[in-house]
């Protein structure tokens, strides 16, 4: 095993969920093939050689044959449609318990993009046999139902019947029922956030890629149309948040904005005097963001300040009944809402974005995925994701995503594999 003590490099590269151009096997199986570009925000990198490992032991972790004890049926159906649960952006579901206690892997598949869940199917983009595609897998088992060949791809949401994916600088829609598609709408900017999508609108953003002049999006668009309602101009980006009958918020340099969702019209601007590194996440009657080294509470109505809070640079954000779980370098913290005063603290590690149920807060954490207490940050359980080559002499391990949760389970896109926890 790669020793605890070796030097970790987090790639911080925004909140991308998928790398396009990775590779998976033809199996049904965990990925052991080189990924061409590095790992996304939540993968904890070590320039270690492999010849410095126990050669039996890397042999293991890279195996395409899943391990028996990763073959157990997960009986259960849940409901993520889209990046961070809904619009809000909160990471958090009301109405699901995930594993609360004594989570252990009840199946791992290939690795693809972050699982989205609509009944007892999930929705992800994957590589097979050297083509991409946008697929379906079964909760229970993880096995693939449906395979839908596309050019290229990074995330999915899900809105009614369809499916939206990103596809180099156009946004795609197909039918879940017969998989046709619907629309394809050309935003003519390549990198495309995951949006946040309300009934039959779809709020999206977008930046180019390069270094030239031209503008990004943000954009309100027909869910069942492709049609354009809407369009602001933006240079530096993140992902949108909605409140529903309040506003959109978005991100644009070092401006936090809000807008009226029905016309794209100004309401407030909040500058910040250096940049801002989080995508807002909209909670009830605040907004929050954050930046390198510290967390930012708005009125949500007006934007004005309710409070700030010096942390060791914010790597995400959930919220739930007033209460902010705030990601950074050292761990997690539970925060108040309303005061700003922090409630606990977990010391665990570099903590990637969480995600939130009734009981319990789940992060990646150097490498290891958390289920903690959301009332007092006591460990539940723990599980240690092994490391993999994904690049010549590069190992890298940890997360591509943040948890999804669904009924008595939660699904994680690692590096090494789409895991399923059960309990």
């Amino acid at each position: 095993m790669v020793s605890k003590n070796r030097r970790k490099i987090l790639a911080v590269l925004g909140s991308s969920l998928f790398v396009a151009g990775c590779t998976n096997s033809s199996s049904d199986s965990p990925d052991t093939s080189t990924s061409q570009q590095p790992p996304t925000a939540t993968s904890t990198v070590r320039t270690t050689k492999p010849s410095e490992q126990n050669e039996t032991q890397r042999t293991t972790e890279v195996s395409n044959t899943p391990k028996s004890e990763f073959n157990k049926h997960l009986k259960t159906t849940g409901h993520w449609p889209q990046f961070q649960f809904d619009a809000t952006k909160t990471g958090h579901s009301d109405d699901v318990n995930g594993v609360s206690s004594d989570g252990s892997v009840y199946w791992k598949r290939a690795k693809g993009g972050e699982p989205i869940i609509n009944g007892n199917r999930i929705y992800t983009i994957e590589r097979h046999e050297g083509q991409l595609f946008l697929l379906t897998r079964k909760i229970q088992t993880g096995e693939i139902a449906h395979k839908y060949r596309i050019s290229n791809g990074t995330w999915t949401a899900l809105s009614n019947n369809n499916v939206l994916y990103s596809s180099s600088s156009s946004l795609v829609s197909v039918n879940t029922r017969d998989w046709t598609e619907n629309w394809k709408f050309d935003l003519s900017v390549r990198n495309i956030y995951a949006p946040a999508i309300d009934h039959s609108v779809i709020y999206i953003s977008a930046e180019p890629l390069g270094f030239d002049d031209t503008k990004g999006v943000v954009k309100a668009i027909d869910a069942n149309t492709g049609k354009t309602y809407w369009k602001n101009t933006v240079s530096e980006t993140k992902e949108v948040a909605l409140q529903r009958g309040q506003a959109l918020y978005y991100i644009d340099s070092g401006n936090l904005i809000a807008v009226e969702p029905k016309n794209g019209d100004m309401k407030w601007k909040y500058t910040q005097s250096s940049s801002i590194d989080t995508y807002p996440v909209a909670a009830g009657q605040f907004v929050l963001y954050g930046n390198q080294d510290s967390i930012t509470c708005l009125h949500a109505s007006n934007g004005q300040k309710v409070w700030s809070q010096q942390i060791e640079s914010c790597n995400g954000i959930a919220v739930s009944d007033n209460v902010a779980f705030i990601s950074d370098n050292g761990g997690i913290s539970a925060t108040d809402l309303v005061d700003g005063q922090q409630i606990w603290r977990a010391n665990i590690g570099t903590a990637m974005i969480p995600s939130v149920d009734a009981e319990t807060v789940y992060v990646d954490a150097d490498s290891q995925l958390f289920a903690l207490n959301r009332s007092t940050g006591e460990k539940h359980w723990s599980y240690e994701f092994p490391d993999v080559v994904i690049e010549g002499d590069v190992l890298a391990s940890g997360t591509r995503s943040p948890p999804t949760i669904i009924d008595d389970g939660i699904l994680v896109q690692a590096v090494d594999g789409l895991y399923a926890f059960g309990q």
